[in-house]
Formats: structure tokens, C-alpha cells, sequence
């Protein structure tokens, strides 16, 4: 009896460990019919980014998502260049609007909009009184890292994504 009870609780640990590792990740990509995707991984010391691009067959608009929190605006943009061609690029990193630079238990966030100038990113990490020069630095390097995924220098227009409404809109009101 001892041993149909061992053989049940490996059964049990197998099962749940394979549910486990078969759950989905919050920061995969969507999966959309008709667009190709390509996913990557950026660090700011100790914590991911992970950019995703969504990518029609016809070329279109360049759409941008900054703002993980922006749920809404990443589906609206999927869906258009799904059915009217484009790409979008999508930042997922689970920590709300602002990026995060971790430092084991040390962190510091800055605004991605404010993050392609010098400027900006130094006024976004002082508004949280995170401005350091090692900030500074992981913060230019990540937004040299996603000007390189947009593409900049290909596109004529740029268009930066966003919903600020709390929760109140979604992709069912359009």
C-alpha cells in the first residue's frame, strides 16, 4: 500500500509539474492570424524586456507600444495591421507604464516615451529620483536597442500607440 501511495504521488508531481511547465508565459507574444512574429530579450541589469514584433505581408504603418500597461492599444494595433498591413512593435514587461532598471534590490524607472533623447531620460529619472549616471547609461543603451527594433530610419511616420482611459476602453468598443 505504501508503494501504490509513492507511485500516486510521482504520478501527481508529474502532472502537475507538466501543467506547470505548459502554462502560458504573460509576456509571449499574441498570437495573430496573418502576422509573422519575432521576439527578443533586453536586460537592464538585472531585469527583461521582451520586445515583440508583430509584422504583416504588406508593409504599412510603423506602430509602437511603449507602455506595458496599454493592453488595449497593443490589440487594437494588432488587429489593424492584420487587416490593413504594418508592423508593431510592442515592449512587455509586466511592470506597468514605466520601465524598471533592477540592481538586485535596488530599482530605478523612467518613462519610455521620454527615453530617445538624452534629455527626456535624464528628466524621467529625475522626476523619480532615480538619475544616476549608471542609469543614464543602462537607459541609452535600451533606447538605442529599441530604436534598432523600429527601424527608424526605414519608416517615413511613426505612430506611438496609447490608451490612458483606466481600464474603461477596450478592444470591444471599436
Amino acid at each position: 500500500m505504501a508503494c501504490v501511495r509513492h507511485n500516486t504521488t510521482i504520478i501527481l508531481l508529474l502532472i502537475i509539474s507538466n501543467m506547470l511547465l505548459g502554462a502560458t508565459n504573460k509576456f509571449a507574444p499574441v498570437e495573430v492570424k496573418g502576422l509573422t512574429t519575432t521576439s527578443h530579450t533586453l536586460h537592464l541589469e538585472d531585469e527583461k524586456v521582451w520586445v515583440h514584433i508583430y509584422q504583416a505581408a504588406i508593409p504599412g504603418l510603423m506602430l509602437v507600444s511603449l507602455h506595458d500597461d496599454e493592453n488595449t492599444a497593443a490589440d487594437v494595433a494588432r488587429e489593424y495591421i492584420s487587416q490593413n498591413g504594418g508592423t508593431l512593435v510592442e515592449l512587455r514587461h509586466g511592470r506597468g507604464r514605466n520601465v524598471i532598471i533592477r540592481r538586485g534590490a535596488n530599482r530605478a524607472r523612467f518613462d519610455p516615451n521620454r527615453m530617445f533623447s538624452l534629455g527626456g531620460l535624464r528628466k524621467s529619472l529625475n522626476h523619480f529620483a532615480d538619475l544616476t549616471n549608471d542609469n543614464v547609461k543602462i537607459g541609452t543603451a535600451f533606447s538605442k536597442s529599441v530604436v534598432e527594433f523600429i527601424e527608424v530610419q526605414a519608416h517615413d511616420i511613426i505612430v506611438a500607440i496609447h490608451n490612458n482611459t483606466e481600464g474603461k476602453l477596450t478592444i470591444d468598443d471599436f
